[in-house]
């Protein structure tokens, strides 16, 4: 009877240092695998290159500007000093991002002739009427079509085909 209770704590013992070996190796094995499965999150820092653009026009000093990726046209015209006094504003779309070589122009407000254009959107029926090819009925289209959101609009009018809006482009403003 000694020797099977001495049989029993021996198996006991037996897998008390079983289990303890298959523990003692799990956490080893947690130990080497842990600081492989946990990783730091690697700083990417990417810069842009500048971009190059080119403004001229009716701005206050002309030329050739290095500006931050991603610049806006109203960014570039800062960078050339903002618009002259005789700059057409409202043909600019400032909103518009701007890429590397590209080149801005600031419409004057006057025409080649140093007339004032003449607002499509604004102007009355006598002063369309001015313009070449616009008689009273094309005016009052025009009118009646406002507001126009781009110059290109004018296209849409009844009557006004690309040879008219040709005549008319170095005229008219928004």
């Amino acid at each position: 009877m000694r020797f099977s209770i001495l049989n029993q704590v021996r198996a006991r013992v037996e897998k008390l240092i079983t289990w303890g070996m298959i523990s003692l190796s799990g956490i080893l094995t947690g130990a080497n695998l842990a600081p492989r499965l946990i990783t730091e999150p690697a700083g990417i820092s990417q810069t842009q290159p500048e971009i190059v653009v080119s403004v001229t026009g009716a701005v206050k000093n002309p030329g050739n500007y290095n500006l931050a990726w991603g610049a806006r046209v109203e960014n570039a015209i800062a960078a050339a000093g903002g618009f002259s006094g005789e700059a057409e504003k409202d043909l600019i779309n400032l909103a518009a991002q701007i890429d590397n070589g590209e080149a801005i122009f600031v419409p004057n407000i006057k025409t080649e002739a140093g007339e004032v254009r003449i607002s499509i959107n604004s102007a009355s029926q006598r002063e369309l009427e001015i313009l070449p090819r616009i008689g009273p009925a094309m005016a009052k289209r025009i009118i009646a079509a406002r507001p126009f959101m781009k110059i290109d609009d004018l296209l849409k009018v009844k009557g006004v085909g690309p040879k008219t809006f040709e005549k008319l482009i170095d005229k008219i403003t928004l």
